[in-house]
C-alpha cells in the first residue's frame, strides 16, 4: 500500500476545490441519511476492515455531490462501481491518479510557462497578443471538470480529505 502520508500532498487539489465547489453548490442531491444501506452493503462485499473507509468516502461524496450529477440512485450506482475496495485496488487507483495529475500539472505548468516567454524574457517587443496569451490560464476549468466527469468524487470516496495542519 501507498505510504502512509504520500496521498495527501496528491489529493490536495481535491481538498481545495471540495471548499470551493461546496460554497457554489446550488444544493445537496444525497440527503445524509442515505449511504446507510449503501455502507452495510459494500462492507458486506469488502469486509469490515473497510468499514471506515466506505463510511467516510460516502460521507465525503454525499456532501459534493450535486443535482446535476445525478439522483440518488445515480450516486449509489456510483459508490458501488467506484469504490476500491481491496489494497490492490486502491493501490492502482492511488499510482494512477499520482501518475495522471502529475502530467496535468507538469503540462499546464509547461504550457503556462511557454506562453508567458514573451513577457517573462527579453525576446523583443511584447505584443498585445502576448500579454493575452500570457494572461490564459490553461487550468482555470481543471478543477471543475474533474468534478463533472467525476474524477474528484471518485478521489473523495476513495481517500480521505485532510486539513494542512
Amino acid at each position: 500500500m501507498f505510504p502512509k502520508n504520500t496521498w495527501r500532498a496528491l489529493l490536495l487539489t481535491v481538498v481545495s476545490a471540495s471548499s470551493a465547489l461546496a460554497a457554489d453548490a446550488p444544493g445537496q442531491a444525497i440527503p445524509a441519511t442515505a449511504g446507510a444501506a449503501l455502507e452495510t452493503e459494500l462492507v458486506a462485499s469488502f469486509g469490515e476492515a473497510q468499514r471506515e473507509r466506505i463510511h467516510r468516502g460516502i460521507a465525503q461524496t454525499a456532501a459534493l455531490w450535486k443535482r446535476t450529477d445525478g439522483d440518488e440512485k445515480a450516486w449509489a450506482a456510483f459508490v458501488r462501481e467506484n469504490f476500491a475496495g481491496t489494497p490492490t485496488a486502491l493501490d492502482a487507483l492511488f499510482n494512477r491518479y499520482q501518475h495522471n495529475l502529475e502530467m496535468i500539472w507538469g503540462h499546464t505548468q509547461e504550457i503556462r510557462r511557454e506562453l508567458n516567454s514573451p513577457a517573462d524574457l527579453d525576446t523583443g517587443p511584447v505584443a498585445p497578443f502576448d500579454e493575452t496569451f500570457a494572461a490564459w490560464d490553461p487550468s482555470a476549468h481543471v478543477l471543475d471538470d474533474l468534478f463533472d466527469n467525476k474524477l474528484a468524487f471518485i478521489a473523495l470516496l476513495n481517500f480521505p480529505l485532510t486539513s494542512l495542519e
